[in-house]
């Protein structure tokens, strides 16, 4: 049930609309990043989960977009 949770968590940071800094330190004025807050969310629910298909599948959604982002390709 707390990996549900966790998955949730992910979802509503992934729903923000906040304006991220490419490197942390660079702004100190922006929030952290929710694509970064979701991904690390997806962690834990992929930890307490670890079975479930749902769960997997949005860790690597949400993985490819992260990097795609700082890669430059968004």
């Amino acid at each position: 049930q707390y990996g549900d949770a966790w998955n949730n968590l992910a979802a509503a940071h992934l729903h923000l609309k906040q304006k991220c800094a490419l490197v942390p330190q660079q702004r100190a004025d922006l929030a952290p990043c929710p694509r970064r807050q979701a991904f690390n969310a997806l962690e834990q629910a992929a930890r307490l989960k670890f079975e479930s298909w749902k769960v997997w599948e949005n860790y690597l959604i949400t993985a490819m977009v992260h990097l795609a982002h700082f890669a430059g390709c968004f």
